[in-house]
């Protein structure tokens, strides 16, 4: 009787030990581009395998510059990107400088959500496909969901809200929050934006983007550390410019005298002075009238006596 409760127990601390593995495993939402949409923009695969190595020389040069936390703790990562995504990245990367590239920090902060949304092998704890369409025998992908903190969008806005776009002189958000402009955007507003495939031309599929809800999600939300734009995002970069971040200008604290500092005796030595300055004006004043008040009785007196002689 003992040996089969034995391995009725082992039997279910095994079956166990599976479930924490299957749930533990992170795999990828999409890999590899298939075709290209009616935008002309590459499609991306749906995929549920797991992180693969990069394997070509070139791309990981360039996830390297675009995306240097991948490679923190090792030479050769896996990601849920193949070669091609990790170009067509770089090409979305370089629309976005033209428009934020006045502030490496905005750029840095805006780009580390993009790194990971295309390339995390993590894509299983924040990133979901809902929707999916094929094409010959290619599912691609059409819908996502995206769970984000929403401090880290809100940093990402506040340090990208007062670049200027080069190219027009005017706010880099009037051009990158669609039709609400810099006057009316918001974090959620921008990111609403970029993430909206019917009204942005660069979005190749539609991106809803959830915001804290661990609970509901079963995982919590993606973050990642943000810089403000009047600091260098690391040692390869510095802070953004008096023009692009207000924060950033230099501030001149005058030097003010402590009160009563300038005194005659022990009173307050400006109140004296002032005093005098007020007496001294009431003093003018006061002889000017009295002048000015006697000249014009002896005139009015002299023209009466003249009157007089000539009756």
């Amino acid at each position: 009787m003992g040996c089969p409760r034995v391995l009725g127990l082992l039997f279910a601390l095994c079956y166990v030990v599976i479930l924490a593995e299957g749930r533990d495993t992170l795999t990828c939402s999409w890999y590899g581009e298939c075709g290209e949409s009616s935008k002309g923009l590459p499609r991306t695969c749906v995929s549920n395998i797991t992180a693969q190595l990069i394997n070509n020389a070139t791309a990981k040069d360039v996830l390297l510059k675009r995306c240097p936390h991948f490679f923190e703790s090792t030479k050769e990562p896996k990601t849920c990107c193949d070669a091609g995504q990790i170009l067509t990245m770089s090409g979305s990367m370089k629309m976005a400088e033209a428009i934020f590239g006045r502030c490496a920090t905005c750029v840095r902060n805006m780009f580390r959500l993009i790194c990971d949304l295309t390339c995390s092998p993590e894509h299983s704890r924040f990133l979901r496909v809902t929707k999916t369409a094929k094409d010959d025998e290619f599912k691609y992908v059409d819908e996502v969901e995206v769970h984000v903190k929403e401090a880290f969008i809100n940093a990402t806005y506040d340090s990208c809200k007062y670049v200027v776009n080069p190219a027009s002189g005017n706010l880099a958000m009037d051009l990158a929050c669609g039709d609400k402009g810099a006057s009316r955007c918001t974090p959620k507003l921008w990111y609403k934006y970029m993430g909206d495939y019917e009204n942005n031309v660069f979005t190749p599929f539609q991106m809803n983007y959830i915001y804290d809800v661990a609970e509901e999600w079963g995982d919590e939300p993606w973050e990642a550390e943000t810089k403000k734009c009047n600091e260098s995002y690391d040692k390869s970069s510095i802070a953004c410019s008096c023009v692009d971040c207000p924060s950033a200008c230099p501030v001149t604290k005058l030097k003010i005298d402590k009160p009563h500092s300038f005194l005659i005796g022990s009173f307050n030595g400006f109140s004296i002075v002032v005093s005098i300055l007020v007496l001294v004006v009431t003093i003018i004043a006061s002889v000017s009238f009295y002048f000015m008040t006697k000249y014009n009785r002896k005139g009015t007196k002299g023209v009466e006596e003249r009157r007089g002689r000539r009756s």
